[in-house]
């Protein structure tokens, strides 16, 4: 029995240590500085293997940005008002996604200037990021599992 509970107390501190904030290259925080000179209360997690991602507050509002480790800037989200998704993303959820509840809205920035839009939306038990353009195109859409914000991919659209 007491090798149970060590091995779940080990498992539950190794995954709070998988999601535990990292420190970013420096590369990458003097990219971050340069381009988000009035960011607050940021912190720093790796996306995945030579991607950092940075979760913060400026003017604000919640945003994040992720960066390669060299310093490249891959893309930054910004949290927005569902009011404020351009109106044919608006018609598009209300046409494809009929029934869902909008719970968070973010507008997705690239450096080639493509903008996109992401949903998070619920329905029952289902939650799906779907991601779509400016013309209310879905782009991608995935299920989301609540426990641990990972999800299966499926095409819709």
């Amino acid at each position: 029995m007491k090798v149970k509970q060590t091995m779940i107390v080990m498992a539950l501190l190794l995954a709070n240590l998988a999601c535990a904030q990292v420190e970013a290259p420096k590369a990458v925080q003097d990219a971050f500085k340069a381009k988000f000179t009035n960011a607050k209360s940021v912190e720093w997690e790796m996306e995945e293997e030579g991607e950092y991602e940075a979760n913060f507050k400026m003017n604000k509002v919640e945003m994040s940005a992720n960066f390669k480790s060299d310093g490249s800037w891959l893309e930054t989200e910004t949290e927005i008002k569902e009011k404020n998704l351009p109106e044919a993303v608006k018609a598009a959820l209300k046409a494809k996604y009929d029934g869902y509840e909008v719970e968070e809205t973010t507008k997705i920035e690239k450096p080639n200037g493509v903008v996109q839009y992401e949903a998070e939306i619920e329905k029952d038990e289902e939650t799906l990021e779907v991601i779509f353009n400016a013309n209310g195109t879905v782009i991608s859409s995935k299920v989301v599992n609540e426990d641990d914000e990972e999800g299966e991919e499926g095409d819709e659209g």
